[in-house]
């Protein structure tokens, strides 16, 4: 797993991607069941457009990755590791964390 999460590394970060890089990407990713999920809804040439748009970026533990209020430019999906979700409902309410699976970054090492 570790050789196959370095060669997905390694492409995301290219600038720009090969019709190659492409389908390497839509190879290896089929473990991710986001992206196995949009395949089966989209047609390939949307697929495409989004796995030619992916980029990678790194987080650390107790990182906000984006905040209230943040205008939604990107789409996060999770190579390793989890994310946690933490909302205010009210300032005079306790905060409240919900786990997602999906949400490339990897914020907690298990």
């Amino acid at each position: 797993m570790k050789d196959k999460e370095e060669l997905i590394i390694k492409v995301l970060k290219k600038r720009p991607k090969t019709s190659q890089d492409i389908e390497k990407l839509r190879e290896i990713l089929d473990f991710n069941h986001v992206l196995r999920n949009l395949k089966e809804r989209f047609p390939e040439t949307t697929i495409n457009v989004l796995l030619k748009h992916l980029g990678y970026s790194f987080g650390c533990a107790k990182e906000a990755v984006f905040r209230h209020g943040d205008e939604a430019s990107l789409f996060y999906i999770v190579l390793n590791g989890s994310v946690s979700v933490l909302s205010l409902i009210h300032i005079s309410e306790p905060t409240r964390q919900a786990e997602i699976s999906y949400a490339v970054f990897c914020l907690k090492k298990k």
